[in-house]
């Protein structure tokens, strides 16, 4: 990454290898094969089958050993580029599954999945969006980028601000990482990423490729307001503001 980062912009490079163990990939050879084995411990249903692993540290060897899907059987897979293909009880389905998980979690069990603070690494990310600012500069979205740009250093101070318990989200939950199988139900994985954050995160993304590119705002909110009533910690303006650092965090870091 810090290779290919020197042919966009040297400072990029440079600024991607001073926070590399500020970001979610840190271990991510050793945070999966922890959930894995932390979600088949717990018989979490909602993934393809666990079997091990095998780890050999001087070979730098590390494992995974899990279900061949049969695709045939599914009746979503890699749809990332297809939000077609996903109707509403599917990403009801999904929302609840997901949200089932950030409820049970125990995260006092991992010792690899950190907590994900994004301010830490926010040069970073303040270049990452001045580069997409600059080669984009007739696009409609560019207001709210700079906007976005001005936002990062109000990071750490926002997160604060929010009255509601962190807990383990799977930071990459999109569906290349999700298939529904043809009885409805979702099965998650490729967990790499994995931090601890709030669980809106996960759901921004989600709703981020599964809702189409016209979508109404009524749509949004109920989604929204459907993952609300699953959990019930807090009040929805508090729930809210979840949303809102979590959908910036999403923007700025991916």
């Amino acid at each position: 990454m810090h290779v290919i980062a020197a042919s966009i912009d040297p400072q990029l490079s440079d600024l991607i290898k001073e926070h590399k163990n500020n970001l979610e990939y840190k271990n991510c050879h050793l945070k999966e094969l922890e959930v894995y084995a932390y979600l088949h411990e717990n018989n979490f249903e909602y993934m393809p089958a666990f079997y091990g692993k095998h780890i050999d540290t001087k070979r730098e060897i590390y494992l995974l050993i899990q279900e061949l899907m049969d695709y045939s059987s599914m009746k979503i897979v890699n749809s990332e580029n297809h939000p077609e293909h996903w109707q509403r009880e599917d990403i009801l389905k999904t929302i609840e599954t997901i949200s089932k998980f950030h409820q049970s979690v125990d995260r006092t069990k991992f010792v690899h999945v950190e907590e994900f603070s994004p301010w830490q690494a926010k040069e970073l990310y303040k270049k990452l969006i001045s580069i997409i600012v600059k080669e984009n500069d007739e696009s409609n979205n560019i207001p709210q980028l700079k906007n976005l740009l001005n936002d990062i250093d109000n990071f750490e101070e926002e997160a604060k601000s929010i009255q509601l318990s962190k807990t383990i989200i799977h930071n990459d939950f999109n569906p290349r990482n999700i298939a529904v199988s043809k009885n409805g139900n979702p099965l998650i994985y490729d967990w790499e990423l994995a931090v601890i954050d709030y669980p809106q995160r996960d759901i921004v993304e989600f709703l981020s490729f599964v809702l189409p590119t016209d979508f109404k705002k009524e749509d949004l909110l109920f989604y929204l307001n459907y993952h609300f009533k699953l959990n019930n910690e807090v009040t929805w303006d508090e729930w809210l503001k979840a949303y809102k650092y979590s959908l910036k965090v999403y923007i700025a870091s991916r």
